[in-house]
C-alpha cells in the first residue's frame, strides 16, 4: 500500500490514502472517504488504518483506540508545505485520473 491509492472495504466503502505514519515499528495511514463511483471525496470522512501483514497478506484494520489517534494524528499534522504540496497533487491526480476514466 501507498499514498494515492484507494482502498475498497467491505460494503464498498473506499478510501483514498493521503498520509503514511510510522509508529511503535507499525504502518499506519491517513485516509479520506471516496464516494462508491469514485467520483467526490469526502472530507467529513477522515479515519486512520493500521496495516496488517499476516501470512504474506496485508490488510487494513480502522484505528479506534483514543490515545493512538491523538499520537498518529499529531505525528501526521499537516502543518509544512511540502506535505500540503503533497496532498494537493494526490487529490489532484486522483481527479484528473477520474475525469480520463
Amino acid at each position: 500500500m501507498q499514498i494515492g491509492d484507494i482502498l475498497t472495504l467491505d460494503y464498498n466503502e473506499k478510501y483514498l490514502l493521503l498520509n503514511k505514519v510510522n509508529s511503535n515499528k507499525k504502518n499506519y495511514f491517513l485516509a479520506v472517504g471516496v464516494s462508491e463511483d469514485e467520483e467526490k471525496v469526502d472530507m467529513d470522512d477522515i479515519t486512520f488504518f493500521e496495516e496488517v501483514n499476516e501470512n504474506n497478506e496485508i490488510y487494513v484494520k480502522e484505528v479506534y483506540n483514543k490515545e493512538l489517534l491523538d499520537t498518529l494524528s499529531d505525528a501526521s499534522m499537516l502543518n509544512t508545505k511540502k506535505e500540503v504540496d503533497e496532498i494537493e497533487k494526490i487529490l489532484e491526480e486522483y481527479y484528473k485520473n477520474e475525469k480520463n476514466d
